[in-house]
């Protein structure tokens, strides 16, 4: 794992990949359909959350799914690409388009596509289930698998970190 990451409360932007970490990289493949993919819903709500309150949150996959933008899109994410066959380039796009610096972004990946971005974020982070050369070159390892809550718990874990979770002492967001 690598060292060092950027404090949390200093993070503006959460990208992440789809499949295996949005979803519990398992596809339903049926015959003349487009392959059916699992969300979790605490994800889903974390994501939600995370918009309304101004963290920017985006995704970065290389797989291209109607159903996944739609999702999103109903969740409020803006910077969704799809079918980004190098994540890297897409990177520095939504890095530029923004003006941020690399310590200021986190992204969630959890398979060698993403290597590149994560070694240059400034908090990486892999779900529990990330292949083994993705767990070497993260800040940090999720508590739950892709696709099972591992984005709400990172997402819940910067927001705390920023004061914009639920306070559950004062009964409100």
């Amino acid at each position: 794992m690598r060292d060092h990451p950027t404090p949390l409360e200093q993070l503006t932007t959460v990208l992440m990949d789809v499949d295996g970490v949005l979803t519990d990289g398992f596809v339903l493949a049926l015959e003349g359909q487009e392959p059916i993919r699992r969300m979790h819903i605490k994800d889903g709500f974390a994501l939600q959350h995370a918009v309304k309150v101004g963290l920017r949150v985006g995704v970065i996959s290389g797989g291209s799914s109607l159903g996944v933008r739609q999702r999103l899109e109903r969740l409020g994410v803006t910077e969704i690409h799809l079918g980004a066959s190098q994540k890297l380039p897409v990177y520095e796009q939504v890095k530029a388009a923004y003006g941020l610096s690399d310590r200021e972004i986190c992204y969630i990946g959890d398979d060698l596509p993403d290597a590149t971005v994560l070694r240059r974020v400034g908090y990486a982070v892999a779900p529990s289930d990330a292949a083994t050369d993705v767990l070497a070159c993260v800040h940090r390892v999720t508590r739950l698998a892709g696709g099972q809550g591992c984005v709400r718990e990172v997402l819940e874990e910067i927001l705390k970190a920023k004061g914009l979770w639920y306070r559950p002492e004062l009964d409100q967001w």
